[in-house]
């Protein structure tokens, strides 16, 4: 997550004051840090979500904005291995995504439900998905840890 020396040393200070008995101001500045390393990560959430959707969109063709449509087809491809990538790659919740997309989370977990049910045995179309999310996942994490998002 990136914490920086001096909050971590903070944490740790706080940490051992809670050992030896909290008191309303220890207890005041301790939520006070947790507050503020909650926003740094979901502001680092944002904003490698933003990053990741470009790489997607780019990827496959499409305008960004399409990705919050109830499109189907090769669209609906893109979205599966958008939600994908966020999800097991970066690690952001369904709900989260589902906020970023203004989708119910339901339909992100239905979406990497069927994603993770491709068989490219059994469907080319599977397996042209399938290397369409490995080559889009490599972009991702490659950008992200070229620009430390």
């Amino acid at each position: 997550m990136g914490i920086s020396n001096d909050t971590d040393l903070e944490i740790k200070r706080l940490l051992k004051n809670i050992n030896s008995g909290i008191n309303k101001l220890t207890l005041k500045k301790f939520n006070l840090v947790i507050s503020k390393l909650i926003l740094r990560h979901s502001n680092k959430s944002e904003n490698e979500i933003t990053e990741a959707v470009k790489i997607i969109c780019k990827y496959f063709g499409i305008s960004e904005d399409i990705l919050s449509t109830k499109s189907r087809g090769e669209v609906y491809q893109a979205k599966m291995v958008c939600f994908k990538i966020l999800n097991h790659s970066l690690g952001i919740s369904a709900q989260r995504i589902g906020k970023y997309f203004k989708r119910y989370p339901n339909s992100i977990t239905h979406a990497l439900k069927t994603f993770e049910g491709l068989d490219p045995n059994r469907r080319q179309k599977d397996k042209k998905l399938l290397e369409d999310y490995i080559e889009c996942d490599k972009r991702v994490k490659n950008l992200i840890n070229e620009n430390n998002i």
